[in-house]
């Protein structure tokens, strides 16, 4: 695929990008396939938001927001400072990070940490850039499509589910 000067040098690709076909992509990602019994414990109709608990940096953590559409992944202040990470470990941050309602938040910088997914035997634990902003009132992480797409995961709302592939 052959990429425009300008937008190559926008993207950190150069001149010439080679990428795999939607159709290539969709033949070697993961099948979702739903069963009746991925919808129990659903209550249906709904238009929940997914929201699981995982394991970041040795520490469960409960009510991580999944959100597909989110670029970022946010480790909220106070689960931060549940783990007693020295803030010192923390990578300055130039840029600020806009809330869906277009209000700007400025972390206190990003950190590299283990994220674990998955029950016994599918467990995968992966390293991910969190940016440390803000506080939540309900939420302690919100997981965005970095971490998502690294586990090579597929989320369904309407089940209530998050797959990846058995490596």
């Amino acid at each position: 695929m052959e990429i425009p000067t300008e937008l190559g040098k926008l993207m950190g690709i150069g001149w010439r990008h080679t990428a795999l076909t939607p159709i290539e992509v969709r033949s070697r990602a993961l099948p979702f396939t739903s069963r009746p019994q991925d919808l129990e414990g659903v209550t249906t109709p709904h238009d929940d938001a997914f929201v699981i608990r995982a394991t970041i940096a040795n520490y469960d953590v409960a009510r991580i927001f999944v959100d597909t559409g989110s670029s970022v992944n946010v480790l909220y202040k106070d689960a931060f400072d549940r783990m007693q990470i020295d803030q010192e470990e923390l990578q300055p941050m130039a840029t600020s990070l806009f809330r869906f309602s277009g209000h700007e938040v400025q972390p206190l910088g990003q950190i590299q940490l283990p994220l674990s997914l998955g029950e016994e035997p599918l467990w995968r634990t992966h390293k991910h850039p969190l940016h440390n902003g803000g506080r939540s009132v309900r939420l302690q992480c919100h997981l965005g499509r970095p971490a998502l797409s690294s586990f090579g995961a597929v989320v369904s709302t309407f089940h209530q589910k998050l797959k990846f592939p058995d490596l």
